[in-house]
């Protein structure tokens, strides 16, 4: 069942932006980190599209809140990277040293996408799949979003109000990626102290399933098995819903393997870790 599948992580990287909700981002970014002996690394990426646009004469912006226009000036666009750039910076260092961790901040202009990132294989990209709230309440979709399946590193995609409480769920195939993702969720439920809820298919042997349960229960954790007939989106939604999991872990490489894109929102607490 295990075995030859011990995950670890070198480098933790945050994928910052101006449009994106990024604290909650570096602070279970943190968390991981600090869980697996790793570096934590942010990139601020100043959108190198938006700062065409803004060059161009006619370039306009509209105000979220108000709807009225305004001209998108290219000085006062760059002055706000700067200073987003900084604040976030200040974030990191302090949530760095507050869980001891050697830390990283690198400002790049590029596309929005992985290639921005500098990746090592090693790397878990962590990103935010929210924008800042508008008008206090208002949540958008983050531009990092849209370019997820250019990632094919450790993902950790981290919700509105994230949580580090409530059960941990893993989807368990026997595959190299399904053995990766329950290892990690029994890992992060053990540290954390939480239930780990574990889904399996309908046709998963039982004498597998008892292996499964009991090596768990040996560890300490409390564990529930679900069986879930079919594996889809709907599925895995209702699951998570009923179960209050925060977080979610999956594989990359089974037969139910779908777009990330295709299971988010999971919900407005509740985090994916894709492997």
């Amino acid at each position: 069942m295990t075995g030859g599948n011990d995950l670890t992580f070198r480098r933790v990287v945050v994928a910052l932006d101006a449009a994106t909700d990024c604290a909650a981002a570096i602070e279970m970014a943190a968390s991981v980190a600090a869980g697996w002996g790793a570096s934590l690394r942010a990139m601020f990426v100043e959108d190198e599209e938006l700062v065409r646009l803004a060059a161009l004469p006619f370039a306009q912006q509209i105000d979220p809140v108000t709807a009225l226009r305004s001209r998108l000036d290219a000085a006062a666009l760059q002055s706000g990277f700067a200073a987003q750039a900084q604040q976030m910076r200040r974030d990191l260092q302090a949530i760095a040293d507050r869980h001891a961790l050697p830390w990283s901040f690198q400002v790049t202009r590029a596309a929005i996408g992985a290639g921005a990132l500098c990746l090592a294989e090693d790397d878990l990209v962590v990103v935010a799949v929210t924008t800042r709230p508008i008008a206090s309440r208002v949540h958008l979709e983050s531009p990092w979003r849209r370019v997820l399946g250019q990632v094919r590193h450790s993902l950790l995609l981290v919700p509105e109000r994230p949580s580090a409480a409530g059960p941990v769920a893993v989807f368990y195939e026997e595959t190299q990626a399904g053995r990766r993702a329950l290892d990690a969720s029994r890992r992060i439920a053990r540290a954390g102290k939480r239930a780990l809820l574990v889904v399996v298919r309908e046709d998963t042997p039982p004498a597998l399933q008892a292996e499964i349960e009991a090596s768990i229960r040996a560890e300490g954790s409390h564990v529930t098995l679900r069986t879930l007939s079919a594996v889809s989106k709907q599925d895995l939604h209702e699951f998570i819903a009923a179960s209050h999991a925060t977080l979610l872990v999956v594989g990359r490489d089974g037969s139910a393997d779908m777009a990330i894109t295709d299971l988010l929102p999971l919900s407005p607490t509740g985090a994916m870790l894709v492997l």
